[in-house]
């Protein structure tokens, strides 16, 4: 997984750098959005009720398994560029981990019963 942080990273900074004259990011921040916030609330009893934001993904996958499917995601916010980790549970929602591949710190619960 970290091997994918670094890819992420690199791609970013190549990408910005090949930008040229258009505007580009003050800084990139790998520490997610401070801006993320957790929608729903977990059912009783269901995975995502386990969890509390600020845990590492190596505990939350200790407690509740490993993720359907994880995706590395950029955004452009008040000219920063945000990198972060969104992995999808089935029939749970999303968690969203901040970009750091040294610290992995889950930073958002997206509550979604429907989830695949």
């Amino acid at each position: 997984m970290r091997l994918v942080y670094v890819l992420l990273a690199m791609t970013s900074l190549v990408i910005v750098g090949g930008l040229g004259g258009c505007a580009t990011p003050a800084s990139v921040n790998l520490m997610g959005n401070k801006n993320s916030s957790s929608i729903g609330t977990p059912a009783v009893g269901s995975k995502f009720s386990k969890l509390t934001k600020g845990m590492s993904k190596k505990k939350v996958v200790s407690r509740i398994g490993e993720a359907k499917h994880c995706a590395g995601k950029q955004e452009f916010i008040d000219n920063t560029l945000f990198i972060t980790l969104e992995c999808i549970y089935k029939n749970e929602g999303t968690l969203v981990y901040d970009g750091n591949p040294d610290s992995n710190k889950l930073i958002s619960i997206k509550v979604n019963a429907d989830a695949d």
